[in-house]
């Protein structure tokens, strides 16, 4: 492997867009209080719409590219008869 290929490989991750990160004192003595006396909002303002998922609804294509996901980033995809796990924490660099 080339020097500029892998200075490429392991370059930091830069966020596009830009944001504050930024907390004042004030904010996190704040954050701090709400979250020690249960008074932090914890629960949706309004009930969140649950829908019904039956597999028998599902149209099944032959030959069709399948996704499995597991949570998070990690996810199953099946193509063309082979099967690829993309699993972050299985990398060397996790």
């Amino acid at each position: 492997m080339s020097k500029a290929c892998h200075t490429q490989m392991m370059k930091k991750y830069e966020n596009q867009i830009p944001t504050d990160m930024s907390m004042s004192l004030t904010t996190i003595f704040s954050l701090l209080r709400d979250s020690l006396k249960g008074r932090a909002k914890r629960n949706p303002a309004a009930n969140i719409d649950v829908g019904t998922f039956r597999l028998a609804d599902t149209i099944t294509v032959q030959h069709a590219a399948r996704v499995t996901w597991f949570g998070h980033s990690a996810f199953l995809l099946e193509i063309e008869g082979k099967r690829l796990l993309f699993d972050p924490m299985l990398g060397n660099r996790a």
